[in-house]
């Protein structure tokens, strides 16, 4: 079997690249079942206007050096996770309220906080990287308890 000269140079150039079946399968599949209505919802782009934002770098209060993670409860508050500060509560318009978890060992203390969430109940859950541990904490940065190594 011959190849054509050139040709799969030309296809690396054009902007449809050869992609894998399961791409193929799933836009046959959208194009087949989905109505139209549906297609063209998930083709219009949504545009967004700036509101607001706050901090500086620093390690101060309402400051961020390395900000990883963010939540927001179901009262509005906002939470930030960062690397070196541990974790900071905002009010939703921005205005410093707490922190907790700074450097150390022990309960509640955090040196690598990653990822945050808060559930319904209002507790806020923070995964420590270094540590390999999740940790538990109420609203206002007390410690409940941790798991992980």
């Amino acid at each position: 079997m011959k190849s054509i000269p050139g040709f799969f140079k030309s296809l690396e150039a054009s902007p449809f690249k050869p992609r894998g079946i399961l791409y193929y399968a799933i836009l046959f599949y959208a194009l087949l079942f989905l109505p139209l209505s549906s297609l063209t919802a998930i083709a219009e782009a949504e545009t967004y206007s700036f509101v607001t934002k706050w901090g500086s770098e620093g390690s101060g209060d309402g400051q961020f050096y390395l900000p990883r993670g963010i939540a927001v409860d179901s009262s509005g508050y906002v939470y930030v996770t960062d690397t070196d500060i541990g974790v900071q509560k905002f009010t939703s318009d921005g205005t410093f309220v707490t922190k907790w978890g700074r450097h150390g060992s022990g309960d509640g203390w955090i040196d690598g906080s990653q990822s945050i969430a808060v559930y319904s109940n209002g507790y806020v859950y923070i995964v420590d990287a270094v540590k390999y541990q999740v940790q538990k904490f109420a609203s206002d940065g007390t410690f409940v308890t941790q798991w992980g190594s």
